[in-house]
Parts: structure tokens; C-alpha cells; sequence
């Protein structure tokens, strides 16, 4: 279905360009107009729920010093997933806002190992704690996670905003 739209639309933009000419417009001179394509928003002005910088980026292999220094939330690559999933320990601040979030509620990412932006929650989900893998993550580009309890943690799956600005 994405690729019929993409066909359509590079057949409209085609079609648009071969009616353009070098001729000037009638009556002499230069004109300039302003024209919004349909389906494409402008920009969505955003006042994040809360604004978090990313400490330091990590692997599986070797997140748990980054982690466990307590200077932040880390980014952990997830490479056969082609995710990011940001944790925080619950005891250093992450259960003072992961947990706080909903769907719909908004953050604004920055730092090592993120693509910097602002973004959305589309999924929040409870789940016990060492017993939640890779697999059991949310099918989304960015996931935070942090514990809510001594037998639970959130998952919490994030969507980035396309043309976001600051409100």
C-alpha cells in the first residue's frame, strides 16, 4: 500500500513539473506562491510531558557500568532489532518520570546514542522483572524502561513527531 502512495505521488510531482514552463507568468513580471501539498501537516508545536538528556550509549554486552553510575538514562542499541531502549534504575530518577508516562504524553530526547527530537508514547506495558527479553519489547524505534517494583518493570514504546517544534 506505501508503495502505490509513493507511486502516486511521484506520478502528481511528475506531472505537476512536465506542465511547468520558463515562460513568464501573463501579464509580465514574477509572481511567487506559497502552496501546502495535501496530506503533508506543517509544523506541530510540542511542549514535552518531560525533556531528558541521554548520559551515555551502551551495548547488552556492557551496559551495567553506565547503568549502575547513576548519571542519567543510557541508550542500549538493540542491532538485530534496529532499536534503541533507554533505562534508567528506578533508584536513580527513572521511576520519577518512565513510570509517570502514558499514551500520548510527549518527551523531548537528546544525547549519546538517540536521534534527538521529540517523541510520542504509543505503547505502555507492565512486565516482570528477569524475565522480560529483547523479544518482549515494544515494536517501536525507541523504548524506555525502568522498574516500578520489586517484581515489575514498564516498558514503555515511543513514536517519533514528525515536524515537532518547541511550543
Amino acid at each position: 500500500m506505501l508503495r502505490i502512495g509513493l507511486v502516486g505521488v511521484v506520478a502528481v510531482l511528475a506531472a505537476t513539473l512536465s506542465a511547468c514552463s520558463d515562460a513568464p507568468a501573463p501579464g509580465g513580471g514574477e509572481q511567487f506562491v506559497s502552496a501546502q501539498l495535501p496530506g503533508i501537516a506543517g509544523p506541530r508545536r510540542v511542549n514535552p510531558d518531560f525533556t531528558r538528556t541521554i548520559y551515555a550509549e551502551a551495548t547488552l554486552d556492557d551496559f551495567a557500568g553506565p547503568l549502575d553510575a547513576c548519571r542519567g538514562p543510557i541508550a542500549i542499541s538493540i542491532p538485530t532489532k534496529s532499536q534503541v531502549l533507554v533505562s534508567e534504575h528506578d533508584y536513580c530518577g527513572g521511576s520519577a518520570w518512565i513510570s509517570r508516562l502514558k499514551d500520548g504524553s510527549t518527551i523531548r530526547i537528546s544525547g549519546d546514542g538517540v536521534e534527538a527530537g521529540f517523541y510520542e508514547v504509543t505503547v505502555r506495558e507492565v512486565h516482570p522483572r528477569g524475565k522480560t527479553r529483547v523479544r518482549d519489547l515494544p515494536r517501536t524505534p525507541l523504548v524506555l524502561q525502568t522498574c516500578i517494583s520489586k517484581a515489575d518493570m514498564v516498558l514503555v514504546g515511543l513514536q517519533p513527531i514528525l515536524n515537532a517544534v518547541p511550543a
